[in-house]
């Protein structure tokens, strides 16, 4: 379903590093539609960059929310909220963790790799798109 060209289940997003290089994705709502609307609620989202074994990277944030439709097996590209740490994650490869997340969404550009080259402590801001 769409709205003037715009879709209802699909909420174009940008992924900002250090304010200069942005990667497109979008969350999807009927993945977790509660926890998606109360991110988007809070658009920007900014923090320090946190890496795990290189799998995916994460920001902490302020949003407390529950387990939602919990999944823990992600594809390269998945975004994903984590309930017991108040983080969101970008997948960076196919991964299986013992944890449970919220799937918000996937990365919709070429340009994953950016993220696997950041260092932590580098800038990551979730912003609604601008296009």
């Amino acid at each position: 379903m769409s709205i003037g060209g715009a879709s209802v289940s699909r909420i174009e997003i940008q992924l900002l590093i250090n304010d200069r290089h942005v990667i497109n994705a979008e969350f999807k709502r009927h993945f977790s539609p509660l926890t998606i609307k109360k991110l988007i609620s809070i658009m920007p989202i900014s923090g320090l960059i946190s890496k795990y074994n290189e799998k995916f990277v994460y920001i902490k944030t302020d949003l407390d929310i529950g387990v939602e439709k919990p999944v823990n097996n992600f594809k390269k590209g998945n975004i994903a909220f984590s309930p017991s740490g108040n983080f969101i994650s970008v997948f960076l490869k196919e991964t299986s963790i013992a944890q449970k997340y919220n799937l918000l969404g996937i990365v919709t550009s070429d340009n994953l790799d950016l993220l696997s080259s950041v260092i932590v402590g580098d800038k990551l801001t979730f912003r609604k798109s601008e296009i």
